[in-house]
């Protein structure tokens, strides 16, 4: 049996103990609020008692001067990042068949891998890594995103990742607001609300790189920033002959590509002029879908099988309205340019026709009001899925 010493060198021990060193020496989890990085989703799931899923504002930044020494590249010490960086070091250390993805999005660099392919297949030779870390949380996702919409397009070159990363990173870049958030914003508080959210979700690492509908709002967010919305809608686009006038503004086919390729590779069907906010969880995700003129405010949480639809052949403004921290339970069918208010619950399997007021609970075929939201609860935050929380009519009896 190969002794420790003919596995890896002393030096190849040292190096290994700093990034543990490194990885290890700050919790991970501190149960008071951070006092950066906080935006409306994080502060809502905060009031529904998720508290102990946080962000630590005091990391060390010891990981990031050691990247900067070794790579010699500019890192931000922006929590959410370092955050993003000691869990792929962790994944990679403990799980080695994850350290080629990870180092593709830039999450992990050459001397780690290199030490850890020493100690996991000692004597075999250590893989070629070429490509540099990420510098930044918007980089990380650009190139997280572009990664997965290519290998699952199956490598087409129609899918370019590095052409994919570029139109990501110019989204990051605008300073065009959808429902008053910048898309770096909007990103940022899409990932909190999944890892805060769902029980399922362990760490920030994996909501951000294997969570379908998060990766489909961030492939939408850059889709609506080449669309341009005053490129207007598919009938403002067309003649009276109904031939495509020549001076629409914006990447309208660029646009719809990514719209097509992330609803053939996760199932979710967002057109790129809708608009939604920032915090926003599409749990599970499979069969959504978001139409042209449909708006989905801050804090709301959708599950999968969710159609925002029209109700015909008419156009214009012909899609659902959704307020502020709205729950919206599976496989429930919202018709029509119809309003569904700030704080409401939507039961699962149901279909709204008719609007339904602020804070109201509405469940049924056609969608019935049965109750209304308590009193400072965000049924967005608190995914509370089976409605067992909710006030009932006057005259009828209190829910269970």
């Amino acid at each position: 049996m190969p002794t420790e010493s003919t596995a890896t060198s002393s030096s190849s021990r040292s190096l290994l103990g700093r990034v543990q060193s490194a990885m290890f020496q700050n919790t991970l989890f501190k149960a008071s609020k951070p006092k950066t990085n906080k935006g409306i989703a994080s502060q809502a799931d905060d009031k529904s008692g998720n508290t102990e899923k946080t962000i630590d504002s005091t990391a060390s930044s010891k990981i990031t001067e050691q990247a900067q020494g070794e790579n010699n590249v500019e890192m931000s010490d922006d929590p959410m990042f370092l955050r993003l960086r000691r869990e792929a070091a962790e994944v990679a250390k403990r799980e080695p068949i994850l350290t080629m993805l990870l180092s593709k999005v830039g999450l992990v660099d050459s001397e780690v891998i290199s030490n850890i392919h020493s100690i996991a297949s000692p004597g075999s030779p250590i893989p070629t890594i070429t490509t540099k870390l990420a510098t930044s949380f918007e980089e990380a996702i650009s190139r997280i995103v572009a990664h997965r919409l290519s290998s699952c397009s199956g490598g087409s070159a129609m899918m370019c990742p590095i052409y994919l990363q570029h139109m990501f990173d110019e989204g990051f870049a605008s300073d065009e607001l959808e429902l008053g958030h910048t898309m770096s914003e909007a990103v940022r508080e899409d990932a909190m609300a999944v890892w805060r959210r769902d029980p399922a979700c362990e760490t920030l690492l994996e909501a951000v790189l294997f969570m379908k509908g998060f990766l489909s709002l961030v492939i939408h967010r850059a889709a609506r920033r080449a669309w341009k919305p005053e490129a207007g809608n598919g009938d403002a686009a067309k003649n009276e002959n109904d031939e495509y006038i020549s001076n629409i503004k914006g990447k309208r086919f660029v646009a719809l590509l990514l719209q097509s390729q992330a609803s053939s590779a996760f199932g979710v069907d967002i057109h790129p002029a809708a608009q939604i906010g920032a915090g926003v969880m599409i749990d599970h995700a499979t069969g959504v879908v978001i139409g042209e003129t449909a708006t989905v405010g801050d804090g709301t949480t959708i599950l999968h099988g969710v159609t925002l639809g029209g109700t015909g052949k008419e156009s214009g403004d012909r899609h659902p309205k959704i307020g502020k921290d709205v729950l919206i339970g599976a496989g429930t069918k919202i018709l029509g340019n119809i309003t569904v208010g700030d704080r409401s619950k939507i039961g699962a399997g149901s279909v709204v026709l008719r609007p339904i007021p602020s804070g109201a609970t509405a469940v049924g075929a056609p969608a019935k009001i049965i109750g209304f939201t308590p009193k400072g609860e965000r049924p967005g935050s608190s995914v509370d899925i089976s409605l067992a929380v909710v006030e009932p009519l006057m005259g009828t009896q209190s829910a269970k």
